[in-house]
């Protein structure tokens, strides 16, 4: 059970009770004989497999679509249930002639293969979240050539589309 796939690297579910894939569970990390090592040259071993098995699972992460126009001024960016509030301040900011667009994340770690291609094709980017700004500055770690605006709530309550569509114009003020 600690052989790894040669093309995903991931190991192959070994269910319990199967003969023949006994093995000790934990999380100490482990030869592909299944036995514990503690080499240094083991862990890196296992963590540059750990690091290519997350860059082998962006090529099955979809492209990130954008709602709107594929190009513009500004592009606000959400990330897992966050899209509801946030089109909602789209569509208004759209309809009173603002070229504003919409991209929803719903895989963080790795981003969509066309996230730059996206962010290129915008003037400003700017993130909404109910938090202190987390998937902004993972933005900014995983695409340093890009700047991120920031729109942040952490009140315990959910954004309203009037609140975010006051603070994009403001953003687009400055372009």
């Amino acid at each position: 059970p600690y052989r790894r796939n040669s093309y995903t690297l991931a190991r192959c579910w070994a269910i319990p009770g199967t003969g023949g894939l006994e093995h000790h569970v934990g999380g100490l990390e482990k030869t592909p004989a299944g036995t514990v090592s503690y080499l240094p040259e083991n862990h890196e071993t296992m963590v540059r497999l750990r690091a290519d098995k997350i860059t082998r699972v962006r090529e099955k992460v979809p492209d990130l679509k954008v709602c709107g126009r594929d190009s513009g001024d500004l592009l606000l960016v959400g990330w897992g249930g966050s899209g509801g509030y946030i089109v909602s301040a789209v569509k208004e900011l759209q309809s009173e002639g603002f070229s504003v667009s919409f991209a929803n994340f719903n895989y963080i770690n790795p981003l969509p293969g066309n996230t730059r291609e996206v962010f290129g094709r915008f003037r400003k980017i700017a993130v909404a979240e109910l938090n202190l700004g987390q998937f902004a500055s993972w933005l900014r770690s995983e695409c340093s050539e890009f700047s991120f605006e920031q729109i942040n709530k952490v009140q315990g309550l959910p954004f309203r589309a009037e609140e975010i569509r006051d603070k994009c114009i403001k953003i687009l003020e400055t372009i």
